[in-house]
């Protein structure tokens, strides 16, 4: 991952089995501040990872934070690392697949059923696309970047703005718009 992550994709940074995360990438949780509520599985793998407190807590607070910090709360097991990453790739190219897929299926049905998880997101969503806060808050980051930011100005605290203006204004277009 590099640049930006950030709603949707942030929840599928958690369900990967391995994210590896450049130095300057940014992650954010800011369903709060644009008026949506958490979707693509963010819920589900999140508070797994980083605990039930810790989560709510970045949710409430659309916290802000960088690669070095992701990596230390457990979401991307490898940060900036070229030969760690092609030691992994080597690795997993050419080791035991049969295995890794065994274990990979014991894990997940460890765990309670996602689909129920997702589909509670989605209703959520729905009711959040049916409110005036997600229009409200979206359109001027569609239109125009710097007039979302404003936008952020008036949701959040100074901290979480200067973060925000520390990226540049093309990281600030998702590719998933």
């Amino acid at each position: 991952m590099h640049a930006a992550v950030a709603g949707e994709e942030f929840g599928l940074t958690c369900a990967a089995n391995l994210a590896i995360a450049a130095a300057g990438t940014r992650f954010t949780l800011a369903y709060a501040n644009i008026g949506a509520s958490p979707d693509g599985g963010s819920t589900y793998f999140l508070p797994c990872l980083v605990g039930y407190k810790k989560f709510i807590e970045m949710i409430m607070q659309s916290e802000h934070f960088d690669a070095l910090t992701a990596h230390l709360r457990g979401l991307v097991p490898n940060q900036n690392c070229p030969v760690e990453t092609m030691r992994i790739g080597q690795y997993l190219g050419h080791g035991p697949a049969r295995p890794h897929a065994q274990a990979k299926r014991l894990v997940n049905q460890s765990l309670d059923p996602l689909d129920a998880q997702v589909e509670q997101e989605l209703q959520a969503s729905s009711r959040c696309l049916r409110g005036a806060d997600l229009n409200d808050r979206v359109t001027p980051f569609v239109e125009e970047p710097k007039a979302f930011l404003a936008v952020i100005q008036n949701i959040s605290d100074r901290r979480r703005l200067e973060e925000w203006k520390n990226i540049e204004e093309k990281d600030l277009r998702f590719q998933s718009f």
